[in-house]
């Protein structure tokens, strides 16, 4: 395992006005990686402006280039 040098914290909020990608909606849902890691929002179903407030969290390992959001 790999050394960590702290964690990534995202808050995911909301979408807003999303393109439409089923029959007259979406099922949208946020997906966070870094490396290998992967981690995502629940899925909001027929909804083109979700509400998450989620906080997705993801460890950073010492290797970690800087990083830029």
């Amino acid at each position: 395992m790999e050394d960590m040098v702290g964690l990534l914290k995202v808050r995911v909020a909301k979408g807003k006005n999303l393109a439409i990608r089923d029959l007259k909606s979406s099922d949208p849902y946020v997906v966070v990686s870094l490396g290998n890691q992967m981690v995502r929002t629940r899925v909001v179903r027929k909804n083109l402006n979700p509400v998450w407030d989620e906080e997705l969290t993801l460890s950073v390992p010492k290797s970690t280039p800087p990083l830029k959001l």
